[in-house]
């Protein structure tokens, strides 16, 4: 499959574990359509980024301190980006199912299975 067709996709990363949040920085940084806007840390600053910038994708961490990201998620009554639940915990598999994520993938991540979930973005838009 070739790629090199499709627009660039902008998207942020989302988690409170700053080696969690590099490496998918650094999965972003091989796939040449993925253009990665900016990283949060905290899922309040996300959600504030999120209100006044669109985005296509979003890798997000569920468990964080301040806002969850099915928090953050239930949070934005606009457009909702497609987005990627990235989390060590198996037992949120079905709440992303029903806010209709576009993939959940557990931590550690391998390259194989971002890659999967990403082709899975490309597919829908």
């Amino acid at each position: 499959m070739t790629y090199r067709d499709m627009k660039t996709i902008n998207c942020i990363a989302v988690d409170d574990e700053p080696l969690s949040l590099q490496q998918i920085t650094k999965y972003i940084d091989k796939i040449e359509f993925l253009q990665l806007e900016k990283t949060f840390t905290s899922g309040l600053d996300a959600l504030n980024y999120l209100q006044t910038h669109d985005v296509d994708l979003i890798f997000l961490d569920i468990m964080m301190d301040d806002l969850t990201g099915v928090d953050l998620i239930e949070s934005l009554n606009s457009r909702l980006p497609s987005f990627i639940f990235t989390t060590a915990h198996d037992n949120f598999a079905l709440k992303a199912f029903e806010l209709q994520a576009t993939d959940y993938i557990q931590k550690p991540i391998s390259f194989k299975r971002f890659m999967k979930a990403v082709d899975r973005v490309y597919q829908l838009l």
